[in-house]
């Protein structure tokens, strides 16, 4: 898990945005990026996080109260096919364009969706947000994109592979049993469920 990773975006225009992708759009209306990302959803290894409908109710709700809009990344390989998608919003900040994972510190896991087998450098991340802040409506000055795990059911993030900074805690996940209260006593100890029952009487 990588914390606070940002990379200054200079502008480069998108269709020299290096071998892994021909062709980068930025979309700032949700609704022509829905076929892509219905594609990529299907294929991608995504945790709820990256999913449209997470997505689309926190955007109109609370990304809209923060003056979060939404500037969504596709890249396309030669042959037009959406190969990575990433669900991004640009917000001001003092005197800068900000563009970080749509769902903000409510998503414990931000990334995009690439496209399995799809090889990525370090020198192809930046190329692609070089060519994603060059596409996006105003620009971008920073990126800032937190969360990021170095791998997800398998598949390594290319996100993870620039510059990065440890975060101060780890990311973990389990799968849900079908009986949740032995699911429970297997990972709380029965100290901890009798402060919680007291806390919750409390309440």
């Amino acid at each position: 898990m990588s914390d606070a990773l940002a990379c200054p975006a200079p502008h480069l225009d998108a269709r020299s945005s290096g071998a892994a992708f021909a062709s980068v759009e930025v979309f700032s209306d949700m609704r022509p990026a829905q076929a892509d990302w219905a594609e990529l959803e299907t294929t991608c290894a995504h945790s709820a996080y990256q999913r449209r409908d997470w997505i689309l109710p926190w955007l109109g709700s609370v990304g809209r109260a923060n003056g979060v809009s939404p500037a969504v990344v596709v890249a396309r390989n030669a042959a037009g096919r959406p190969v990575a998608l990433l669900p991004l919003g640009v917000m001001a900040r003092g005197p800068l364009r900000l563009a970080e994972f749509l769902g903000g510190k409510d998503a414990n896991f931000a990334f995009g969706l690439f496209r399995p087998g799809l090889a990525l450098s370090a020198d192809d991340v930046r190329a692609l947000l070089r060519a994603a802040a060059a596409a996006t409506p105003g620009g971008v000055d920073l990126f800032a994109l937190v969360n990021q795990p170095y791998a997800w059911e398998g598949e390594p993030n290319p996100l993870a592979a620039i510059a990065r900074r440890a975060s101060p805690s780890g990311g973990f996940k389990a799968a849900l049993a079908p009986d949740g209260e032995a699911w429970l006593k297997g990972r709380i100890s029965g100290d901890s469920r009798k402060k919680m029952r007291k806390k919750e009487q409390q309440q």
